[in-house]
C-alpha cells in the first residue's frame, strides 16, 4: 500500500540523550554496547560507527530517568547487518551483568537493553523479506515474541568479539504517548522506521 511508504532517501540522524554522568555513559556505550567514541567535549559526547554519529549524549548533573508512564522516547534502534551482530551485542551485555530481552518481530529480530540512565536501546537486524508475513491489507505482520537467549548466542559467528559494524545505521526511533484520547491510524512501527528495500 503506497500510502504507508516513505521516501527511500530518508535517513534518521543521531538520537540526543540526557545522561547524569557522562563518563559512566561513555564507558557503557563503548565497552558494553559496542559504539565508537567519535567526539568528546566536557559535557557532551558523540558515539556511533565510523563516519556516522548514532547517539549524542549531553550531561545534566542529577538527571534522573522519567517515569515509565510519561510520554517521550520509548527506544532507539540501531540497525545492524547480521543476526550475529545482535548476538554479539547481547553477549556483551550479559558479560557485563545487564538484563537482555531478545525479541522476534517477524520482520526483524532484536535485543532490548537499558543503559545506566534508563534509556532503552534496541539493536535490530532486518529479516529477509521472503520470511515476512502479511495481513489481508497488504501490511507486514509485526509481533513481539521472546527469542531464547541461547538460540541467539548460537548464531554462527556470534562468538567472535566485535563492536557495532561500520554498516550500522539508525533503523528507527519509537516514541510513546500517554493520552488515551489519541487514536493511531498508521502502524507506529512504520511511522519512524527507515528501511532499504532495494
Amino acid at each position: 500500500m503506497t500510502d504507508y511508504r516513505m521516501d527511500q532517501t530518508l535517513t534518521l540522524g543521531p538520537v540526543t540523550l540526557t545522561v547524569a554522568d557522562l563518563e559512566r555513559s561513555v564507558r557503557h556505550y563503548t565497552q558494553v554496547a559496542g559504539f565508537h567514541l567519535l567526539d568528546r567535549q566536557p559535557q557532551r559526547a558523540q558515539l556511533g560507527v565510523e563516519g556516522q554519529v548514532l547517539v549524542d549524549l549531553h550531561e545534566v548533573a542529577g538527571a534522573i530517568a522519567p517515569p515509565r508512564s510519561s510520554p517521550g522516547l520509548s527506544h532507539f534502534a540501531p540497525l545492524v547487518p547480521t543476526r550475529a551482530d545482535v548476538a554479539r551485542f547481547t553477549q556483551r551485555h550479559l558479560d557485563a551483568g545487564f538484563d537482555v530481552d531478545p525479541r522476534d518481530h517477524v520482520v526483524s529480530q532484536s535485543c532490548y537493553v537499558t543503559d545506566p540512565d534508563g534509556h532503552t536501546i534496541e539493536v535490530t537486524w532486518a529479516c529477509p523479506q521472503e520470511q515476512w508475513q502479511w495481513t489481508d491489507e497488504g501490511l507486514p505482520v509485526v509481533v513481539s515474541t521472546p527469542i531464547a537467549v541461547q538460540d541467539l548466542l548460537d548464531e554462527p559467528g556470534a562468538s567472535t568479539p566485535a563492536p557495532l559494524p561500520a554498516e550500522t545505521q539508525m533503523g528507527h526511533v519509537q516514541l510513546k504517548a500517554t493520552d488515551a484520547a489519541l487514536t493511531l491510524t498508521t502502524p507506529a512501527w512504520k511511522m519512524l522506521t527507515v528501511r532499504d528495500d532495494t
